[in-house]
């Protein structure tokens, strides 16, 4: 049945100088992804936001059924910071290009979590994933239709209403904003009828992105970023089940047996390792 399942396998990978995409969706949707990463990480560079400058593995599921395994808490997509790689997992079928957008928001800010409330984290991805290039800078705090839908907002949509209240229009470099923020008391319960909006001047001129680099992708290799995205997560049983099945069922690979090893090295067991 594995054989089957392999031969019938189709996946893409799209390169970037910072960003490896890879899914079981179209060469264009991942192509797409790192375009709109390469992008928005330009953005967040010329207002002053801390991007890594190694590459993000990023995977693209195509529904929230392929993601539930791999995501936590029942989350769309995520940001994981892992010991040899950071991640970005993102369910395609909402709206996959803003999402991408929200989870590099939450990489370009890691460094602050500690120190920020949830609200203030997922209402400030929320607003930097609605950038806009407008002549003289960059416009933040434009709608964002999902959470205009109906007189109950939920928790996304009330941190970023909060978020973009507090924020947009107070003056200073973009990403020192957050520090002087007070904890409030309650988020809003309803949107009001005009959102302001302000432009962002631009340190420096945005750069276009580079063309990905797109091929297809073997059963073998997406398999290994899953098995890799559970050792970033920490699920270390997961993903050592999934590279001994690697192992059995590719034996020429040296892939998986070097992601065993890296597992082992995480936990000390360095006699194992070798």
């Amino acid at each position: 049945m594995w054989l089957m399942a392999m031969l019938l396998f189709t996946g893409a990978e799209a390169r970037t100088p910072h960003f490896r995409v890879v899914t079981q969706g179209p060469a264009e949707t991942a192509a797409a992804a790192a375009t709109v990463l390469e992008r928005t990480r330009s953005q967040f560079k010329v207002l002053g936001f801390h991007v890594p400058p190694g590459p993000t593995e990023v995977v693209l599921f195509r529904d929230l059924e392929e993601i539930r395994p791999y995501a936590p808490d029942q989350a769309t997509g995520f940001f994981q910071q892992g010991t040899d790689a950071s991640f970005i997992a993102v369910a395609w079928e909402r709206e996959g290009l803003r999402e991408l957008a929200h989870e590099l928001a939450h990489q370009a800010m890691a460094w602050r979590i500690g120190r920020q409330p949830p609200w203030l984290r997922e209402g400030l991805a929320e607003l930097l994933s609605n950038l806009e290039p407008v002549p003289g800078g960059l416009k933040i705090g434009a709608p964002i239709a999902m959470h205009l839908r109906g007189p109950h907002p939920d928790f996304y949509a009330r941190s970023w209403l909060l978020a973009h209240r507090l924020v947009v229009g107070s003056g200073g470099p973009l990403p020192a904003r957050p520090e002087a923020l007070e904890t409030p008391t309650e988020l809003p319960e309803q949107v009001p009828q005009k959102l302001p909006t302000e432009v962002l001047p631009l340190a420096s001129p945005l750069a276009e992105p580079p063309a990905p680099v797109v091929r297809s992708l073997d059963a073998w290799e997406y398999e290994h970023r899953l098995a890799e995205l559970w050792r970033a997560r920490n699920l270390t049983a997961q993903a050592r089940g999934a590279l001994v099945s690697l192992r059995v069922r590719f034996p020429g690979r040296p892939e998986p047996a070097e992601s065993l090893g890296a597992i082992d090295m995480d936990a000390f067991h360095y006699d194992q390792a070798e």
